[in-house]
């Protein structure tokens, strides 16, 4: 299906004009001579990108603007504007426009920021696709994946959630293993607590203390007696996460605790009952860890009655758009700001090998939503001066490839910089504009 635009302007000139030019580029377009029909047409032909001018009779562009985005916030909306009227233009892209246009226009300026908007309109429905799509395969919220490895993980969980057996859950770092959990315990019968313990953060004593609860007097600062995690896990969920660093002699109250549903608090001789259903995560391979001692065989084999493996992230590279797009959505909210990523920075992004993960793409994306100052995302955001240079001078391209992949990188820049002008940013590069537009033909800029 060809992308749909509307054009929407009082002066039927501009109107022709763009309509002319923009289908020769191949899109649907269709006109509006002012913002009631402009309104009645938004919501009848359900345009991908509008052209709106801001200033008409009767219902001016930015109250026909505030409509059109409460109906449809995936809409692209550039705004069209005199030169005296920059200011008024600018403060609309507060408000959700995605640019502005100057009148007299320049024609391939038009089609340039017309064809980034189209192709932002399209990532942004296929990530709304790949969700509907996971949630239609019975997929988990929260929990970003359309992959075949995902699947399974979706699959395993919504089989294993409501009955009682424990579960082991196994994942290199950054693998979202507490997300894991969290899903298990919402999907279960359950309705206790989520209890969560890091048994990697405590030390031995300290750990049996927090677990099974200590009474007052138990050991030198006990001052007063202290319920533990098993006991608030009660018709809950105890989640262990690095279960492997848990010492031998609390491993071996755990497995009684975990057969009997029952403990005994430290220095206490009354014993507790609690139905607790127990939630394991390691980064390690516990069977190694029991062939070397340093893990009980009887709690392993207890805890994985359910092995649920969550695969990295670089076995999974067809999800990055829906993570991408979860995580953008949350910073965007949470800093007020209205940042989208450019196709090439997502292409960029999945070519990546991420040995940190989910946690270390969710961190990319953080850190590039606040430092940028421009309206989208470009690989150069996600690149630290050593990143930079490790990208352009190692691997294993051709020398050719290499030079193309620094010459893409800057034109996207120098065009970002300037709001996607090429005669502004061919005189910034040096060459002509005829040379900067064969250069972008040949970059697939076009």
């Amino acid at each position: 299906m060809k992308p749909r635009c509307l054009i929407v302007d009082d002066e039927k000139t501009i109107r022709q004009v763009l309509a002319d030019t923009l289908k020769q580029e191949g899109y649907e377009v269709k006109t509006a001579p002012d913002g009631e029909k402009g309104i009645e047409l938004a919501l009848e032909f359900q345009p991908g990108v509008i052209l709106l001018d801001i200033r008409m009779p009767g219902i001016d562009g930015i109250e026909v603007l505030d409509k059109v985005l409460s109906h449809d916030p995936n809409c692209k909306v550039i705004m069209l504007t005199a030169h005296g009227n920059i200011r008024i233009a600018v403060d609309t892209m507060t408000r959700g426009a995605y640019h502005y246009l100057a009148k007299p226009f320049d024609l391939d300026e038009v089609e340039h920021v017309v064809k980034r908007a189209v192709r932002e309109w399209e990532l942004n429905n296929q990530v709304t696709l790949l969700k509907n799509k996971l949630l239609e395969k019975g997929g988990i919220e929260g929990m970003e994946g359309n992959s075949p490895a995902m699947e399974n993980v979706f699959k395993v969980i919504l089989q294993a959630a409501p009955t009682p057996a424990d579960i082991l859950i196994t994942g290199e770092s950054g693998t979202g293993k507490e997300l894991a959990a969290r899903a298990i315990h919402n999907k279960s019968n359950r309705n206790g607590d989520f209890v969560a313990v890091n048994c990697a953060a405590l030390p031995a004593n300290l750990l049996e203390s927090e677990l099974f609860g200590h009474l007052k007097g138990a050991f030198t600062g006990a001052e007063e007696s202290r319920e533990g995690h098993l006991q608030r896990a009660d018709k809950g969920t105890l989640f262990l996460d690095e279960i492997g660093a848990m010492p031998l002699e609390v491993q071996a109250k755990l497995l009684r605790a975990i057969q009997e549903k029952s403990f005994f608090p430290v220095g206490g001789q009354r014993e507790i009952r609690s139905d607790f259903r127990v939630v394991a995560a390691t980064n390690e391979k516990l069977e190694k860890e029991v062939e070397q001692g340093n893990f009980r065989e009887d709690l392993y084999y207890r805890l994985a009655v359910i092995n649920l493996k969550l695969p990295p992230l670089r076995e999974r590279k067809a999800d990055i758009p829906l993570l991408v797009g979860r995580f953008l959505d949350d910073y965007n909210t949470a800093y007020k700001r209205n940042i989208a990523i450019d196709h090439s920075a997502m292409e960029w992004l999945k070519q990546q090998e991420w040995p940190g993960n989910i946690r270390q793409l969710k961190n990319a994306i953080h850190q590039a939503v606040i430092l940028c100052n421009r309206e989208r995302l470009l690989p150069s955001d996600f690149m630290g001066p050593g990143q930079r240079e490790k990208d352009k001078f190692e691997g294993k391209l051709s020398l050719e490839e290499k030079l193309r992949r620094v010459e893409r990188e800057y034109i996207l820049e120098a065009l970002a910089r300037y709001e996607g002008n090429r005669t502004k940013t061919a005189e910034f590069l040096g060459i002509t504009r005829k040379t900067l537009y064969n250069r972008m033909q040949n970059l697939g800029l076009e």
